[in-house]
């Protein structure tokens, strides 16, 4: 039970990585306790560790010209910190332009592979960077 009037945040200690913990609260002034909130269910959790540097392999695709080339690249699954991971963001970088985002797997934890076909041309340095989210949000990007 929090007595202080100005306690704003209060910080539980103890629980276990990966446990669910449920809060209900209530309010209490001179004339008297209000009901229980709702049940909030919360993760004990951390975001998720960095993803492993992605590996990439170069991929000929037969519908592109042949100046172009796809690049298939894979992660590995990293730590999730306590809560399961969601999904995934990848980020390409050209010769030593900015990164840019080119897949989106925010609901998709089952993809660890994803092949990108656009704006790919031979001659060309990429570099790519995953993140990976779980509930509690993104991890680190992976070393490119």
């Amino acid at each position: 039970m929090i007595s202080d009037v100005y306690q704003r945040t209060y910080q539980i200690t103890g629980q276990t990585t990966g446990q669910l913990v449920d809060f209900r609260v209530s309010c209490s002034n001179v004339n008297g306790e209000s009901e229980l909130s709702d049940v909030l269910t919360l993760y004990v959790a951390d975001k998720p560790a960095a993803p492993s540097t992605p590996t990439e392999t170069s991929v000929h695709l037969s519908d592109l010209s042949k100046d172009n080339v796809a690049i298939q690249v894979s992660w590995s699954e990293p730590a999730s910190n306590g809560a399961p991971i969601t999904g995934y963001q990848l980020f390409m970088a050209e010769e030593a332009l900015a990164y840019v985002a080119v897949y989106n797997g925010t609901n998709r934890a089952d993809v660890l592979t994803y092949t990108v076909t656009s704006t790919i041309t031979k001659r060309r340095s990429y570099h790519f960077q995953v993140l990976a989210i779980n509930a509690v949000g993104s991890s680190p990007l992976s070393t490119p």
